[in-house]
């Protein structure tokens, strides 16, 4: 048995407001990053996006054509450089991959691994950042159910406002992304945990989701949220929704 399949994949975001806080009486003033729900939300798309450089990017640069042949490995490193209009980012990537049968020699899964170190300028933030993955890829009717996990480190400096820079440890997870052979999302649901720092030692910690409600889109609902964030998985786009 021999068919062609194709992957594509790759994921957080933070806000900033600025609270002057008076602390002696010769008016020197301490300055508190307050980590903000649009800022978490542009981060965690420019974790995801293909364009930016991302999870789906990830998926998607090691697309490669293979043969559900059983036996089947592959390992591949790449250094990328790309730039999309405004946005560039550079990639040191590697991957490995395996085609998995059982004893009667039927195909069951292509299971999936990569590590990327990434440097991208992005149109609202810089970020520089490591991830790694560990994916299975099952054949599912016509398209493929993706199981796995995604965790990504980051540091990210907004380009806007007072330029704020944050650390950020994201957690990715998920057992039914359901991806066509052209690797667009298509169902499926990715859930999250991050831990945000700012420079001025602020700190957020906490879990959400990132539900496709239709191709290549996702809905970002973290409970503390005054907001959903819609996210495009492809371009990077995120959109506020009123609950």
């Amino acid at each position: 048995m021999k068919e062609k399949v194709k992957f594509k994949v790759y994921a957080v975001a933070f806000l900033v407001g600025v609270t002057m806080i008076s602390c002696s009486d010769d008016d020197i003033e301490s300055i508190t990053i307050e980590i903000t729900e649009e800022e978490v939300a542009d981060i965690i798309a420019a974790s995801l996006s293909e364009e930016d450089g991302g999870f789906a990017s990830d998926i998607d640069n090691l697309i490669l054509d293979v043969e559900e042949e059983c036996g089947y490995t592959e390992t591949y490193m790449l250094n990328e450089s790309e730039t999309i209009g405004v946005r560039s980012f550079y990639v040191d990537y590697e991957m490995s991959l395996e085609v998995k049968c059982n004893q009667r020699d039927e195909f069951l899964e292509i299971a999936y691994a990569f590590i990327s170190d990434r440097d991208a300028e992005l149109i609202r933030l810089d970020v520089t950042s490591f991830a790694e993955g560990n994916w299975s890829f099952k054949a599912n009717g016509p398209n493929y159910l993706m199981e796995g996990a995604y965790i990504y480190e980051g540091e990210e400096q907004f380009k806007v406002q007072d330029e704020n820079t944050y650390n950020s440890t994201l957690s990715y997870a998920s057992n039914n992304l359901t991806i066509n052979e052209d690797g667009d999302f298509l169902t499926g649901e990715l859930t999250i945990d991050y831990v945000a720092n700012s420079t001025s030692g602020e700190s957020r910690d906490e879990d959400g989701a990132l539900t496709i409600a239709e191709v290549n889109t996702g809905l970002l609902d973290v409970s503390s949220f005054e907001f959903l964030y819609e996210i495009n998985l492809k371009t990077g786009e995120v959109e506020k929704i009123e609950r």
